[in-house]
């Protein structure tokens, strides 16, 4: 949350979610820019995240207005059902950031640069994860 914040996008932190007494989120930060808001799920395992992650990020993202995405960042990798869950489960509202490519957007600076680019991709394209071989089309 802290890069997002000194990249310039307003972010909020980690909180709970309640109703009638009773925990129904728990939402790892949100972040706005360029008049997107996106949740935040970051996952730092060293066994690939599996596809209950997605699941969770999507149904927060159903009880909230429409024009909420979801952005889930790892530290590891993203298990290949998981990254064809986001595939399968349309709307593309829910950005993929794993290993090297997150690692390599802290450093330099351009997290934010790099959520344009991928949003862009899931309007222009129709899925929210940039493949390898889509790369050429860029």
């Amino acid at each position: 949350m802290r890069a997002f914040q000194l990249e310039g996008a307003e972010v909020t932190w980690p909180y709970r979610v309640y109703r009638n007494g009773v925990l129904l989120e728990q939402i790892d930060g949100v972040v706005y820019f360029d008049g997107v808001s996106c949740l935040v799920e970051c996952k730092d395992m060293t066994i690939p995240v599996d596809a209950l992650a997605i699941v969770k990020l999507k149904s927060q993202i159903l009880r909230r207005p429409r024009t909420t995405i979801g952005a889930l960042l790892c530290t590891g990798k993203i298990s290949e059902p998981a990254s064809s869950l986001v595939e399968m489960l349309p709307p593309p509202d829910v950005l993929l950031w794993q290993g090297e490519e997150l690692d390599q957007a802290l450093r330099e600076h351009r997290l934010l640069e790099g959520m344009r680019r991928k949003l862009r991709h899931a309007v222009e394209m129709g899925f929210a994860e940039v493949k390898p071989q889509d790369r050429r089309n860029e």
